[in-house]
C-alpha cells in the first residue's frame, strides 16, 4: 500500500501539470478568434507530424512486397522484349508461332568484384536451374559477363570487367561493329576497337550489342560514345562510357540460347 500512495505522490504533479496545460489552452481558445486559430494551427501541425510518421512507417514495411511484384513485372516485361528482339521460325514449317531464341533466368548477386583485373561475380542460380558454363550474364543497363563455372546452387562469372571478357558491339545508328573491351583502369568505361576510319560516328551515339554472338542478344545498350583515337591511320577506338554500373550490381539475368548447341555444331564443321 505504500508503494501504491507513493507512487501516486510521484504522478501527482504530472497529472496536475497536464491538467493545468489543458486549461491555460482552453482558456487561450475561448480568449479570442486569433489564440483560437494559433491553438488549432499548432494542434493541426502536430497531428500532420505524427500521420507523416505512421504514413512512412507503413510505407517502409509494404516496401519489401512492392519491390517483389516490381521485379515480377520486369522479369516478365524483360522476357517479352528478349522474346520480340530474337523470335526464329519454329521447327515445325507449318507452324506460324515463333519461338523464342533467347529466355533468361532472374538470379541475385550474391558477391562482386571490381578493384581487381580479373573481377567475378557469384549468383545463387546453379546447375539445378539449368545453369551452364558459356552462357552470358545481363541486366537491363548491359552486360554482366559469362558463366564460368558451376555448382548446383551457385555459378562463378567471370565479369566484363576482366582483361580476357570481349564482347562484339556496334554503333547503333550505322550497324558498324567491332570488339569492346573494359579499359582496364575505370569501371565505366571500354574500348570499341577496328572500327574503319571512315566510319560516321560522334560523341554522345549509342553504342549496342551486335548478336553475332550465341552468348549475348542483339541490341542490348551498351553505353555511349566519349571520344575517338586514330590508330596507325586507317581505324579507330572508340572509348565508350558504360550503363553498366558495376559497383550496385543486385540482380542479374542469365542467357540461355536454345540454339547455342546447334550453331556450335555448324561452327565445328568448319
Amino acid at each position: 500500500m505504500r508503494r501504491q500512495g507513493g507512487l501516486i505522490k510521484s504522478l501527482l504533479p504530472i497529472i496536475l501539470f497536464i491538467a493545468l496545460e489543458a486549461f491555460s489552452i482552453a482558456l487561450m481558445a475561448n480568449n479570442g478568434v486569433i489564440q483560437r486559430y494559433r491553438v488549432m494551427r499548432i494542434a493541426q501541425n502536430i497531428q500532420s507530424y505524427f500521420w507523416s510518421k505512421s504514413s512512412q512507417v507503413t510505407s517502409f514495411f509494404s516496401l519489401r512486397e512492392e519491390n517483389k511484384v516490381l521485379l515480377k513485372e520486369n522479369e516478365t516485361l524483360k522476357q517479352e522484349l528478349i522474346a520480340l528482339m530474337s523470335t526464329s521460325p519454329a521447327t515445325d514449317s507449318t507452324s506460324a508461332e515463333q519461338v523464342p531464341k533467347y529466355t533468361l533466368v532472374h538470379a541475385r548477386v550474391i558477391k562482386n568484384t571490381v578493384n581487381k583485373q580479373h573481377n567475378y561475380i557469384i549468383i545463387d542460380k546453379g546447375s539445378d536451374d539449368g545453369m551452364e558454363e558459356g552462357m552470358g550474364v545481363i541486366n537491363p543497363t548491359g552486360i554482366v559477363g559469362v558463366v564460368n563455372s558451376v555448382s548446383a546452387h551457385y555459378s562463378y562469372v567471370i565479369s566484363f570487367l576482366n582483361s580476357s571478357q570481349i564482347v562484339s558491339a556496334m554503333i547503333a545508328k550505322n550497324n558498324v561493329f567491332g570488339p569492346m573491351q573494359w579499359s582496364g583502369e575505370r569501371i565505366d568505361r571500354a574500348v570499341l576497337m577496328e572500327i574503319p576510319i571512315h566510319t560516321d560516328v560522334k560523341v554522345g551515339d549509342t553504342i549496342i550489342s551486335s548478336g553475332y554472338s550465341i552468348i549475348y542478344p542483339a541490341d542490348i545498350p551498351l553505353g555511349i560514345v566519349d571520344t575517338m583515337t586514330v590508330i596507325d591511320g586507317i581505324s579507330q577506338e572508340i572509348n565508350v562510357t558504360l550503363f553498366q554500373n558495376f559497383k550496385a550490381l543486385k540482380y542479374v539475368d542469365v542467357v540461355i540460347n536454345r540454339e547455342k548447341n546447334e550453331i556450335v555444331t555448324l561452327e565445328g564443321n568448319e
